[in-house]
């Protein structure tokens, strides 16, 4: 059959010959369905469509009488995206014509066959398929499932049986199962497609319940399970922005003036017709709230489908003390919410677990204890200095200074900030970021953490101690040589290193830190006013910075076009090209440190007056001694 017209050709005479059986038309369709050519297939379902809309009545009977258990599941396993749409409306004609319990029968059927392709998707010679070939299967699986959806929201109506549970109980299983695997290849796009056609059949399904004669808990039960299950799954790939817009609508200031309207928007309203079909399941936001701070062991889905639901209905206002709006949802204790809280910021319910944990701070109906907030810490900095999307860290960095500042006891608080900066927190983006917390504490009036702050000194202005590895240890620097691995101070970094560390950054904080804390302590209430304390940071922490800035200079200098002259000697065929850090970038840094250090240099002498002992001018000889 080289010319394409003859299948529908053929497909037309194979129908007429056998009126009575149909076996060798659906034999024959059947064998374009499975087959290789990807244009009989689409040619084929083009047919029988325009068959089943053109035939006479007895003759579409025979057809339809049939399709249901044996065409459906062929074609939807072999499901091809060039010919999506004729596929559709071909599985929609059966699906509305066909015996209904077959149909319901086949689909359960095409679900454990959608389960076993989305488990060997790419499987096959995967070293030969291409990664476009692998997303063609994947997509074709997505809508595979879309279309067995769509399908049961038009034939669980048609349904005549008398008890509905044992429906319920064959298709809920094959679903739950299939969308464990499935929903793992499914984009933004294909989530949200399929979160919502399963709130469809859930809702079409309940309609059709009340129907019934044991209509009750155990069809609500199963339903929920079901839909918790799909919010579950789902909501975490919608690209619902949860978090991100939480935190907009807390701080509008925050807002990119180049953000694109509408991000999020399809996934929001999605999440919303979830939520709807849960209150017409007779779901509230009390038994939300309650499924959050009681996790059942039974239902794995309940408590984060919850999560996501309850972050979902929360209107689009700033939320908190200042807002003068109440509060949606009754004030929950954040500590009653931290198994779900725990599993979900360390899972794919990440977005919708910061989203919750902001909302709970903003409405600021309770402190937060120490613990709690030392928990989170631990949970939020990963993904803080990790996640790809800058909205989104920087509202997991504000969350987690809202948290240590509604901590009651200012001990507590420096304690958590600590955590944050030590050594011990190998995300070193963080410590910086940390010290900008700590900043911003101490510029509140009357900042209660002052008095403690002694507790954090020495992680901030003593110096640390880094190591560096044989090659880097190689290096020259002055008239000390490191031979080995060794562990030096990081000024003790060749300067390619050191500005290409969070080091530079991290002094620079440090020094405008101490500069911030000795301009506002008028008190000394953090003791480093003392004179023999203060004395003692200047020349133990501030002097070494103040000589590697000489020092860099003088190297920065010597340098040819951005590759320094001590490395070419070292390493000759780095060339220009190895060294990463333009001219104006180590220019800008330089200058940012030599300012902060002028500053504080201004602030150390009037403290201690003009004729003070300190050298307040470093010399590049003084760091050779």
């Amino acid at each position: 059959m080289d010319d394409l017209s003859d299948v529908s050709r053929a497909l037309e005479e194979s129908l007429r010959a056998e009126p009575t059986e149909g076996s060798s038309f659906q034999q024959l369709f059947e064998s374009f369905i499975v087959g290789h050519d990807e244009r009989k297939r689409a040619a084929a379902v083009a047919a029988l469509c325009h068959l089943l809309e053109s035939v006479s009545p007895e003759e579409k009977d025979l057809i339809l009488d049939h399709a249901g258990m044996t065409f459906i599941p062929i074609l939807l396993t072999h499901y091809s995206s060039a010919a999506s749409k004729d596929i559709s409306r071909l599985v929609q004609l059966i699906a509305s014509g066909s015996p209904a319990k077959e149909v319901v029968l086949s689909i359960v059927e095409t679900l454990d066959e959608l389960e076993n392709q989305a488990q060997g998707v790419g499987d096959d010679d995967e070293d030969f398929l291409e990664a476009g070939q692998i997303q063609m299967e994947s997509n074709a699986v997505v809508e595979a499932l879309c279309l067995s959806l769509e399908s049961l929201t038009k034939v669980i109506p048609r349904l005549r049986t008398e008890r509905s549970t044992p429906t319920l109980l064959s298709l809920s299983d094959p679903l739950i199962d299939a969308f464990t695997v499935i929903a793992t290849l499914t984009d933004s796009i294909s989530a949200v497609e399929l979160l919502s056609r399963l709130n469809e059949v859930i809702a079409s399904t309940w309609e059709w319940v009340h129907k019934t004669s044991d209509q009750g808990g155990e069809q609500r039960a199963i339903l929920t399970n079901v839909l918790f299950m799909g919010v579950t799954l789902l909501s975490s790939r919608l690209d619902a922005r949860l978090a991100e817009r939480m935190f907009i609508n807390l701080f509008p200031k925050y807002k990119s003036p180049h953000a694109k309207e509408g991000q999020g928007e399809p996934a929001q309203r999605t999440l919303e017709q979830s939520l709807r079909i849960a209150t017409e399941l007779e779901i509230t936001t009390s038994d939300l709230v309650h499924r959050l701070t009681h996790p059942s062991s039974i239902s794995p889905y309940s408590s984060l489908a919850s999560l996501a639901l309850l972050v979902a209905s929360l209107p689009s206002i700033a939320i908190g003390r200042e807002s003068g709006q109440s509060h949606p949802i009754s004030p929950v204790l954040l500590e009653d919410c931290m198994p779900v809280l725990s599993a979900a910021l360390s899972s794919d319910a990440l977005d919708a677990g910061i989203a919750w944990t902001w909302y709970l701070v903003a409405a600021g109906d309770s402190k937060v204890t120490h613990d709690v907030v030392t928990m989170l810490l631990e949970l939020l900095v990963p993904p803080a200095a990790t996640l790809p999307a800058p909205m989104t860290r920087t509202a997991i960095i504000k969350l987690m200074s809202a948290l240590i500042s509604e901590v009651e006891n200012p001990r507590d608080q420096v304690l958590l900030y600590r955590q944050l900066v030590e050594a011990d927190n190998p995300f070193d983006a963080i410590r910086v970021q940390g010290l900008a917390m700590i900043r911003e504490a101490i510029s509140k009036p009357a900042s209660p953490i002052l008095p403690d702050l002694h507790i954090i000194i020495p992680d901030l202005f003593t110096l640390p101690s880094t190591s560096i590895s044989p090659t880097v240890a190689s290096y020259t620097h002055g008239r000390h040589r490191h031979s080995s691995t060794a562990d030096v101070t990081p000024l003790q970094l060749p300067l390619e290193s050191f500005i290409s560390s969070m080091w530079i950054s991290w002094f620079i904080e440090c020094v405008n830190l101490l500069w911030l804390i000795l301009t506002i302590d008028k008190e000394d209430k953090a003791g480093l006013k003392n004179r023999h304390k203060l004395e003692e940071v200047y020349t133990t922490w501030v002097q070494p910075q103040k000589v590697r800035t000489l020092s860099m200079r003088s190297e920065w200098t010597k340098s040819v076009d951005g590759a320094m002259v001590d490395s070419e000697e070292e390493d000759g065929d780095r060339g220009d090209d190895g060294h990463s850090n333009s001219r104006a970038e180590v220019d800008f840094v330089l200058l940012r440190w030599e300012d902060a250090l002028g500053r504080l240099d201004e602030e150390v002498t009037r403290i201690l007056g003009k004729n003070h002992s300190i050298h307040t001018a470093g010399t590049l000889e003084s760091v050779e001694e």
